[in-house]
């Protein structure tokens, strides 16, 4: 096959099927979307039984209050502002913390002992000890936000993830912020909020239930997949 010049113009919607991973509590089917669009769920797998929380995780999670977890995304490499601007909202609000980035360089030196930075931790796992997700909104990581009932506090940055800050302030479950406002002063009192906001907390939870509740079968999903890769739709 010849490359596409460009992506989205022709490769974004298959001719073959378009797989839409969010329910339609989170996002109901549109008109404009193309006929052949199956819409399924959040697919919540995550690394949680290959790669399990280290050691010095689980002791620090252990020792103290629920941390907040800041991580900007896998893919995010120009991160330093983001976790000096953690490191000083947590100061400021002294609360525990846990960065996740795979790139460890990005992160203040000389963090104190109620900050910890780890290159990976499975979020299925992690955030049943978390007080807060502050992350980039990618639909996956927003998913499993949701799955473990915490508030969420989204600095988003491109493609889907303002979309997705949006549905989640719609929702009552957390707060978004662009991540070019993304300093103390700002993003303070909205961190403040998903901490002690009783009634977000809730919203959050509701969350959780209505993701666990009737989880479509992967079955249905698989047979869809297999039907689309038939050698009759490529002759």
């Amino acid at each position: 096959m010849p490359p596409p010049r460009n992506l989205q113009r022709h490769w974004w919607l298959s001719p073959d099927g378009v797989l839409a991973l969010f329910p339609g509590w989170y996002g109901k089917a549109q008109p404009d979307w193309p006929v052949n669009t199956l819409q399924w769920d959040f697919p919540l797998e995550d690394l949680a039984e290959e790669r399990s929380m280290s050691p010095e995780l689980v002791a620090f999670l252990a020792a103290g209050e629920k941390p907040v977890v800041f991580t900007p995304g896998t893919g995010n490499l120009h991160a330093r502002e983001f976790f000096e601007t953690a490191l000083e909202l947590c100061t400021r609000l002294g609360c525990r913390a846990v960065f996740v980035t795979r790139e460890l360089g990005q992160v203040p030196g000389r963090l104190p002992d109620t900050v910890l930075a780890v290159k990976y931790a499975p979020f299925s796992t992690l955030l049943q000890h978390a007080s807060v997700f502050v992350h980039h909104g990618g639909i996956g990581t927003t998913a499993q936000g949701f799955k473990a009932g915490v508030p969420q506090f989204i600095v988003f940055m491109g493609f889907d993830q303002p979309d997705n800050a949006e549905r989640l302030e719609r929702m009552g479950a957390g707060v978004g912020l662009d991540i070019r406002k993304f300093d103390c002063r700002r993003a303070l009192p909205l961190l403040r909020k998903c901490l002690e906001d009783a009634a977000m907390r809730q919203k959050a939870a509701d969350c959780t239930k209505r993701l666990m509740k009737n989880r479509p079968s992967t079955s249905a999903l698989m047979e869809w997949l297999e039907q689309r890769m038939q050698p009759s739709n490529y002759s």
